[in-house]
Parts: C-alpha cells; structure tokens; sequence
C-alpha cells in the first residue's frame, strides 16, 4: 500500500507540473494507475491442487472449478487493490485504443541436503543443513480495448463506451532438491508443474475527468463480462489434466482511474 501511495504521489507531481492543453485533440496519449477488483488469480494455496500427486491413482481438482479460479463475485473485492498500469492513445477526440498489464513472480531456489560434518573422535564439527524446494509462481494480466468518448456541455467531463479483450495466466513450478536420501534421486521425479489460464472479453461503461493541469480521474465498469478458464495439471506430463469454466458476470469489476494525458 506504501508503494501504491507513492506511485500516485509522483504521478500527481508530475501532473501538477504539466503545462494546460486542449484534451479534445487527437493524438493524445494517456498513462493511468487502475484501482479495484483484481482479476489475477490468487498465488495462495495453488500447490493444494495445480501440482499432481505422483502417489495417487487419480488426479485432478475434486469440485467446481470456479472454487479454485478465485474469481470472486461481485462487488467482493477491495476498490484499493492495485490492477495495473493502462496505456491509452487517441485516435481522434472520441476514440481511445488502450492496453493494461500487470505481472506478479515468485521465484525460490532449490536448496539441496549437505550432510553433518564429523571429526575424527565423533565430534561435531558443523551440523546438517536442510534442503528448501525450489518454488516458480509467474502471475500475469494484460488486455486490450477501444473507447468512444461522447461530448456534452462541459468539455472536461466525458462518459464513454468501449470494449475489452484480454487474457491471463498463473503458473506454479516446483523442483525437489536433494533430500539426503538417494532413492529420492533415483525414483521419483524431480519437478512438478500446474497452471491456469483464462480469455475475457467486456463491454465496458465508464466517465473521465479531465483537469486543465492534465490530471485525470475516473471511474468505470463492466455492464457484461464473460470469462473462459481453464485449470491444467502436469500439463505435459503422463498425469496430465484440464478442465474448464465458464463466467459471466453483470455490473461486476468496479474500478477507479487515477492518471495524467500528455
């Protein structure tokens, strides 16, 4: 929360300083910070279901897959959560084409067992040191939109209606290190994987306000959205599995717009 603080506190600065222009001219280009419901799937408790379990004879998730997709419902997430970072380019005074990314990875090294160090006499001279699994979480969420801007009265206030298209993707990859016990090297296997992946498209609704310094603030929202996702186990390897989800959603994923127009 620090840090989104201080990211809005040196846009804000930098908008402040910004010399006033004329907004309705095209090829304006526009850089905002996004906040509310995140759609990026939750790094939390994934290996309890992404990665497979070589010691069972069955594999797969045991309920509905939207339990595990966090998706969420509506109106249950904070408004002060970050999404991401937009970008959007005006074509004409009325038409935006914009893009968003946001990415979250993980990474821990594999650590592997070094045995005890003994002395001639039996005496201790450094202890064992514990193996750590190697752990790799890569999180990613990017889109892309188009915007049409309607005129009123009051040039610095503009509702618009658009369109999103956009995917995203979570990953979970473990490596077993060496655990002292040499049939661990010879018998099972060494790394695990599961991911899960999704494709989203919306009709998006929204207002800007645009301030003579170049300040923008907004908010907009999703009349209708549908989500595709799909959870993969040990997706190339002998337990592979997938299954999928379907969601759609109605005046969901709320979001504020905090952002300057050069």
């Amino acid at each position: 929360m620090n840090r989104l603080f201080y990211i809005l506190t040196l846009l804000t600065v930098f908008c402040v300083s910004a010399t006033a222009q004329q907004q309705e001219a095209g090829g304006n280009m526009q850089v905002s910070v996004i906040l509310g419901n995140n759609p990026m799937f939750s790094q939390n408790g994934q290996d309890q279901f992404l990665l497979p379990d070589y010691n069972s004879n069955e594999t797969g998730v045991t309920s509905d897959p939207g339990v595990y997709l966090n998706m969420g419902n509506v109106g249950s997430n904070s408004l002060m959560n970050m999404v991401g970072v937009q970008f959007s380019y005006y074509l004409s005074s009325a038409l935006d084409v914009n893009a968003m990314f946001s990415m979250n990875i993980s990474s821990t090294p594999k650590k592997d067992y070094i045995e005890a160090l003994q002395g001639q006499y039996g005496e201790a001279i450094s202890p064992a040191s514990r193996c750590i699994e190697g752990r790799l979480q890569t999180n990613w969420y990017a889109n892309v939109g188009a915007n049409y801007h309607f005129s009123g009265a009051n040039k610095h206030v503009s509702p618009y209606v658009g369109v999103r298209a956009g995917g995203e993707m979570g990953r979970l990859q473990t490596v077993m290190p060496y655990t002292g016990d040499d049939e661990d090297v010879l018998y099972i296997r060494t790394s695990k994987a599961g991911q899960m992946w999704s494709l989203q498209g919306a009709i998006v609704g929204g207002v800007e306000c645009v301030l003579n310094s170049g300040i923008v603030l907004g908010c907009e929202v999703f009349p209708v959205s549908y989500q595709y996702s799909v959870i993969n186990i040990d997706p190339t390897g002998s337990y592979s599995y997938s299954c999928g989800h379907h969601g759609i959603k109605i005046f969901s994923t709320p979001t504020i717009k905090f952002g300057f127009r050069f």
